[in-house]
């Protein structure tokens, strides 16, 4: 229902450009046929109906990111982040906060804004229906003595004015009360509103009406259909008549007026603005060429320019670049290692999350090794080895700064940051949740970390990396079933217990791309090198088996060959 909802919104507000257009247009072809304006109503009918148009480089309607769910959602805060030198300070990360998150989480969700109004929606799109159907089987059970008098016209005691009523089959009903001189002025207009199949388009403008009932433009646009649709019939009438022809039609409307209610269902002969429609008859001229060529250019331009979109404007899409952020899982205490290795790439265009895992013990050329002396050197190692001997020689950051660069070196693959994750911080998080089912069944925080982090002496070089990247996507996978607001939430606990080399603005930015778009993303892994892309080899001066990649098979992977 929420999606229903969210689509209602936005074509209101694609319709909300064309609605004023039309307004304007009815002015200027305000000397012109009825015909045409009930034409330009066609156009908004359609603008609504359509859940897309066609791209254009004539459309005028703006470029502007559809209405999404997360925009009734709290983004998050991250404002008052830690800087990254504040969260570095210390080694031992504070995980108070994802301890205080942990009974947040598993709480059963409320419901969000977005569903309260959706609710609100459905009980109004249902009421007037309800209002709808209720008054027909009211006025259908009034009708029920009517007397046939020919064909598809009946004559009812019960009725005070003349009106067209049925959809399928619709029949013309005439109070008995109605004079002589009355019927050919009363039946000339009420056939002309089964010519023009009249009572089907005002049904379908009632159920329009109901869909976008919130919408305050479309109460206007109905009332100006409806009454262009009264002018239309009463000018297929007067055409061929004289003045004297057309007062006797307007004494014969005035004497069958209604009130003015706008949710009025039959084609009643003298509903809305008797008085607006009396003076319609006498302005009333035969339109010439010039204008009928007039009415028929401005459909045409707001055709052109309203039902199509802006070219390369597709709904629920940006036009960002890919982002590629590399994620570090960190196991050990003491010494650190780089464990886990991941590279998580968002292409918000696509609405996809790929996860690359890079097997820890990947044989590559590191070419920017800076001892302790700043001196450079360069030579191959595994991606741990390398991350340690960064560690080591150049400080907090300097294993992930190096692992980045190794990547970007080798691959041929931008990397715009680096996030480094504590084990203990991951035990926080799964715990947080309750636990991660995984297929040893479900675990917690401590199983997990060992489950994805410990290699077994017989398992192959890539196992490790394939636990990894299956408990990361079981991890994000209990992330987007969480509401926004508590999503926002876990993101404003965990980022600052990270290590990170991205300051302050570019998190904001990140997080601002990724987290309204994260319920809907699909998420995809893969293993570079993968088994069909690298071979396990003995390098006996290291004394231990590493995977040599073709790096041309990985940068395919990847999608950076080119």
């Amino acid at each position: 229902m929420k999606e229903i909802f969210l689509w209602l919104l936005n074509s209101s507000v694609s319709a909300a450009w064309l609605l004023p257009a039309i307004l304007a247009a009815r002015l200027l072809l305000c000397r012109n046929s009825r015909k045409f304006s009930c034409l330009l109503w066609a156009l908004l009918a359609i603008r609504l109906l359509l859940p897309a148009g066609v791209e254009s480089p004539f459309s005028v309607l703006p470029t502007t990111a559809p209405i999404q769910q997360e925009s009734f959602d709290r983004l998050p805060e991250l404002a008052q982040m830690n800087t990254p030198a504040e969260t570095q300070a210390s080694d031992i990360p504070d995980l108070t906060a994802l301890q205080n998150l942990q009974l947040e989480l598993q709480v059963e969700s409320k419901p969000d804004l977005l569903d309260i109004l959706a609710a609100i929606w459905l009980v109004g799109f249902l009421g007037m229906l309800a209002y709808a159907i209720v008054g027909s089987l009211i006025l259908k059970k009034r009708l029920a003595p009517s007397l046939p008098v020919r064909l598809n016209i009946y004559t009812c005691d019960y009725i005070e004015e003349p009106f067209v009523f049925g959809v399928l089959q619709p029949k013309i009903y005439l109070p008995s009360c109605l004079k002589p001189e009355e019927l050919s002025h009363v039946l000339a207009h009420e056939e002309a509103h089964l010519r023009r199949k009249d009572n089907l388009w005002k049904p379908l403008a009632f159920l329009l009406l109901a869909l976008y009932w919130f919408d305050p433009l479309l109460w206007i646009a109905y009332y100006y259909f409806c009454r262009d649709v009264e002018v239309a019939c009463d000018e297929a009438v007067i055409r061929d008549l004289d003045v004297s022809e057309k007062a006797a039609y307007s004494r014969t409307l005035l004497r069958y007026s209604t009130p003015k209610v706008l949710m009025k269902m039959p084609l009643a002969f003298g509903e809305k603005d008797v008085t607006h429609r009396i003076k319609s008859i006498f302005r009333y001229r035969k339109p010439t060429a010039w204008l009928a060529g007039l009415g028929v250019c401005v459909i045409v331009i707001l055709s052109v320019c309203f039902l199509t979109d802006p070219v390369h404007a597709v709904p629920g899409e940006k036009t960002s670049e890919p982002v590629n952020l590399l994620l570090i899982g960190k196991y050990g205490t003491e010494e650190p290692n780089a464990k886990a290795i991941v590279l998580a790439t968002l292409d918000p265009a696509k609405k996809e999350l790929k996860l690359t895992a890079f097997p820890a013990w990947t044989y590559l050329e590191f070419s920017n090794l800076r001892d302790t002396k700043n001196a450079v050197h360069s030579g191959s190692t595994s991606l741990t080895l390398g991350y340690r001997l960064g560690q080591i020689w150049n400080g907090e950051q300097g294993g992930m700064t190096l692992l980045s660069e190794c990547l970007m070196d080798n691959f041929g693959i931008p990397i715009h940051g680096s996030l480094e994750i504590d084990q203990d911080v991951l035990i926080g998080i799964v715990d947080a949740f309750g636990g991660i089912d995984t297929e040893e069944g479900k675990l917690g925080g401590a199983e997990v970390c060992a489950y994805q982090y410990t290699s077994l002496p017989e398992e192959s070089l890539y196992a490790p990396a394939e636990r990894q990247i299956t408990i990361l996507k079981a991890i994000l996978d209990t992330c987007q079933a969480l509401p926004m607001d508590q999503l926002s939430k876990l993101s404003d606990t965990v980022l600052p217990l990270l290590t990170t080399d991205m300051d302050n603005a570019q998190l904001e930015e990140y997080a601002n791309e990724l987290l309204p778009l994260f319920s809907s993303l699909t998420i995809q892994t893969q293993l570079c090198p993968d088994r069909a892309s690298a071979t396990e080899s003995l390098i006996s001066s290291l004394q231990h088996t590493f995977l040599i990649p073709d790096i041309e098979k990985c940068r395919k992977i990847l999608g950076t060959n080119s």
